[in-house]
């Protein structure tokens, strides 16, 4: 009988252990994943009416941070390279995947076009490159932001 009473509560731990991390899981698009696409699909969940989807500077590699905080800093608050969300080309979001089509160079790098609609309308890919950085995957690149960060940052210290 106890041992039939301890399954059961051993069962229920599991189950309600597995829900919270699900949640957990879930509200954060951060977490360690082994999963590129995983990664992928929570960021863009969040890009639904009344949400705020993360920052990109949350979920980008330390070289692309880097870069945005260069501009940043050398703008000093004036428009750069950004004008609109990276992720999506857009401003205004109610986002619904329609693919993510993926191309791994390696187990810790990943190139990935993905598909959407925004408010019903296709919109045009995002390409993205992933890397993984300490076991999480994160963004490295949005179609060629990083070599427009670098060519804005050089043409200002011209100036």
């Amino acid at each position: 009988m106890k041992s039939q009473q301890f399954k059961i509560f051993a069962v229920s731990v599991f189950v309600a252990g597995s829900m919270l991390c699900h949640m957990a899981f879930a509200a954060d698009p951060v977490k360690t994943d082994a999963s590129a696409e995983a990664f992928l699909r929570r960021v863009y969940a969040t890009y639904q009416i009344n949400q705020e989807p993360p920052l990109l500077e949350s979920i980008a590699t330390p070289a692309l941070r880097d870069l945005l905080h260069q501009e940043q800093v050398a703008l000093d608050g004036e428009m750069g390279v950004l004008d609109a969300d990276p992720l999506c080309n857009c401003q205004d979001y109610d986002i619904k995947v329609q693919s993510i089509h993926f191309d791994h160079l390696s187990d810790t790098r990943a190139s990935a076009v993905v598909k959407f609609t925004n408010f019903g309308k296709a919109s045009e890919p995002v390409e993205l490159e992933l890397a993984k950085v300490g076991g999480v995957w994160r963004i490295d690149d949005v179609g060629g932001l990083q070599k427009a960060l670098r060519e804005e940052l050089a043409s200002l210290k011209k100036h």
